[in-house]
């Protein structure tokens, strides 16, 4: 992110939510927007967000993390991974789900993970 950016990715017990201010000093010109919070249903899919973990933030205000999942269809697909701004919610990659090339299925989501996006919206893992 670069320096000064106004916009900051804030994971709050149960809520992931994004937060700014025109001047870091200035924290009474903080605004904070909740994106998701625990218990909202997911987009695309059966069940609801559990827990959030990995944020990471571009430098156009998207934010990309890791999420745990209740009230799924089955066991092997309680996790995934989401991208979302103050207009919009989208799941990238889920547990379970089949592979782009037919492939195989993606797997569990390892917990300390490191998550990356650019602001093309690509995003890596890493361990953390």
């Amino acid at each position: 992110m670069k320096a000064g950016h106004p916009v900051r990715a804030l994971l709050l017990t149960g809520a992931l939510a994004l937060g700014g201010a025109t001047e870091p000093a200035r924290s009474a010109e903080a605004t904070i927007t909740v994106l998701v919070t625990s218990g909202t249903p997911i987009p695309d899919g059966t069940g609801r967000f559990a827990q959030f973990l990995s944020p990471t933030l571009n430098d156009l205000g998207k934010v990309a993390f890791f999420a745990t999942l209740d009230g799924t269809t089955s066991p092997g697909d309680n996790e995934g991974i989401y991208l979302g701004d103050t207009n919009a919610l989208v799941q990238i990659v889920r547990e379970g789900q089949a592979a782009p090339d037919g492939n195989g299925f993606f797997g569990t989501f390892s917990p300390g993970t490191i998550l990356a996006i650019n602001n093309s919206c690509s995003m890596t893992t890493g361990a953390g």
